[in-house]
């Protein structure tokens, strides 16, 4: 749980995840109406047209080297419309890792509220949702714990549906089921930080900002 929170979940990580969702979802609306950069590898805006659904010999061609190949086209080319210049901007600071998403964390008290005003100010801005900010709810809710029988937030039918909000440690028993939460066992030392029970919430708004407005990673 606690490296979910300190690498996967980390708002450094998520926010380059939300950097390639905005980069994907423009490049997929400029597929569309036909906007992709000419030189684009054609397996990649065959991609982008087709939402995906590529064919069984693109799928096996469409590869890391394809999309960075993409990437430093749509990098170089110079048409002047606005979304191209948008997508350059996006490939670009992507391959050199430019930070270019402000992220602003909701308030975990009344989260719907303070999602909800902060989107509208975002579309007041005129904003694209997917494109100029990237809303990232995501809740946390642990590993499974495998039948323990201390705690068991599973059903009859399966033992393992819902994961339990702790950490927890075996009983040192091979092919035992026998799992504790790590802090009421007293022969644990661990530090209060990775002592994280109950669900937290991973709200957040990654928002793009001005290329020229780049500030470091946080």
């Amino acid at each position: 749980m606690h490296m979910s929170y300190q690498v996967y979940y980390h708002r450094v990580t998520r926010g380059w995840e939300a950097h390639m969702l905005c980069l994907f979802r423009l490049a997929h609306e400029m597929a569309g109406e036909g906007k992709l950069p000419p030189a684009t590898p054609r397996v990649v805006s065959r991609f982008f047209s087709e939402s995906g659904a590529i064919s069984h010999g693109d799928f096996l061609s469409f590869d890391e080297p394809q999309m960075i190949a993409a990437l430093h086209v749509w990098t170089e080319q110079e048409s002047t419309e606005a979304d191209a210049i948008r997508l350059g901007g996006l490939a670009s600071a992507f391959l050199q890792r430019r930070k270019l998403f402000h992220t602003t964390d909701i308030p975990e008290k009344d989260p719907m509220k303070a999602s909800y005003e902060k989107l509208l100010s975002l579309k007041d801005q005129h904003k694209v949702e997917g494109i100029d900010y990237h809303h990232d709810n995501a809740s946390f809710k642990g590993y499974k714990d495998f039948g323990s029988s201390v705690v068991h937030e599973g059903t009859d039918g399966d033992p393992m549906e819902d994961g339990s909000e702790g950490i927890f440690l075996a009983d040192g028993e091979p092919f035992s089921h026998s799992t504790i939460p790590v802090e009421t066992d007293n022969r644990a030392l661990i530090t209060p930080a990775l002592i994280q029970r109950g669900q937290r919430p991973l709200n957040r708004v990654f928002e793009l900002i001005a290329p020229s407005s780049h500030c470091p990673l946080n």
